[in-house]
């Protein structure tokens, strides 16, 4: 999956990418205070510190940082952070770029991060690397930390990631409390992607 990223970035064409102008609206909409799946009201975060997981070329990263977090922001493409160290530099925010793993991140990030963004990185990675996911996102999170994940609902589809489901994220993130999953905006997307049923998923570390 690491190597299809590399060539698309190199090829300068990230679909996934064309939708970053509604992340401010997917934002606000998903951290409203509003009682979810009977866990009560969830509390919007103040920003603190944030890690963009599979942060591309920066888009995301961006917008936590104009909003006052404090952003690490990672990616296995090398190009990509470059991209987005650019992107950053013309916005004038700080965001600290760094080519990790997010299944493998050594001591490479030190932890206590208060709010994690995946925006299509974890509904690509196998069986193996999920596992590998939880643990990370698991270790690297503040007590009462949260994950908004945008992903794919589950499907074949050839080296496009295959997704994920409710029932998987509330299966593997079990120190986790999953208290949103609602249909995100396909308009954006290539038309060959508007049937991948993408989906945001609010988690919080219990």
């Amino acid at each position: 999956m690491s190597l299809m990223y590399r060539m698309m970035y190199r090829l300068g064409w990230a679909p996934w990418e064309h939708g970053a102008e509604r992340f401010e609206r997917d934002v606000d909409r998903l951290f409203s205070p509003e009682p979810r799946f009977g866990c009560g009201t969830y509390t919007k975060p103040e920003p603190g510190r944030a890690l963009d997981i599979g942060c591309g070329r920066g888009y995301h990263a961006v917008e936590l940082a104009r909003r006052g977090w404090d952003v690490t922001a990672i990616d296995v493409v090398e190009r990509a952070l470059e991209q987005g160290r650019r992107r950053a530099h013309g916005a004038d925010v700080e965001i600290d770029f760094r080519r990790v793993d997010i299944t493998d991140p050594g001591d490479a990030l030190d932890g206590g991060y208060t709010l994690l963004l995946d925006v299509g990185c974890y509904h690509g990675l196998s069986h193996e690397e999920r596992t590998a996911y939880v643990e990370s996102v698991g270790r690297l999170a503040a007590p009462g930390a949260s994950l908004l994940m945008f992903a794919f609902g589950r499907g074949y589809r050839g080296p496009l990631p295959s997704g994920t489901s409710r029932a998987n994220i509330e299966r593997r993130f079990t120190e986790w409390t999953l208290v949103a999953d609602t249909d995100a905006d396909t308009d954006w997307l290539p038309p060959p992607l508007r049937s991948v049923d993408p989906r945001w998923f609010l988690l919080v570390r219990s």
